[in-house]
């Protein structure tokens, strides 16, 4: 028998365990299962329910994110290289990356610059991805969603 404090209290029976923890309007929960003596523990059971339901949907958040990359349609050579380098990152930590062309001024009369930038990012990355949301021109950018391949 274990109290609130994590102390041990030694073997004791059922029924006077159950009346320690009914004092401390607390739970009796059997928390070792053994054939000779079970271990059981005096605690608020359902706070603990609460913390771990908690401690599951934070790690569930924390672990897929959506991150964005922007990019304009006549991006240089260095300037692409390092944007996908950091897109691989993101991909292979687990996170979506939502990817912006923006087109800026007479850009847009040129809206196959940006297709092109499309399909050699689709290309480059062909291994690593899954596309969420296809690519499609909203207003004056091309937007999409991408997400790492299924292991």
């Amino acid at each position: 028998m274990i109290d609130k404090d994590g102390n041990n209290l030694g073997v004791m029976s059922r029924d006077a365990a159950i009346e320690v923890a009914q004092a401390d309007n607390l739970d009796l929960v059997l928390v070792g299962r053994q054939d000779v003596n079970p271990v059981c523990r005096i605690m608020d059971y359902s706070k603990r329910r609460y913390d771990q339901k908690r401690k599951k949907q934070q790690n569930k958040h924390a672990k897929t994110q959506l991150k964005e990359i922007k990019m304009r349609p006549v991006i240089d050579i260095g300037d692409y290289n390092i944007k996908l380098k950091k897109m691989t990152q993101f991909l292979e930590a687990g996170h979506r990356v939502k990817v912006l062309i923006r087109f800026r001024g007479r850009e847009l009369m040129h809206q196959d610059l940006g297709e092109d930038l499309v399909e050699r990012l689709l290309r480059d990355l062909a291994d690593l991805i899954q596309v969420e949301q296809i690519p499609k021109l909203e207003g004056k950018q091309i937007i999409f969603v991408i997400v790492p391949k299924k292991k």
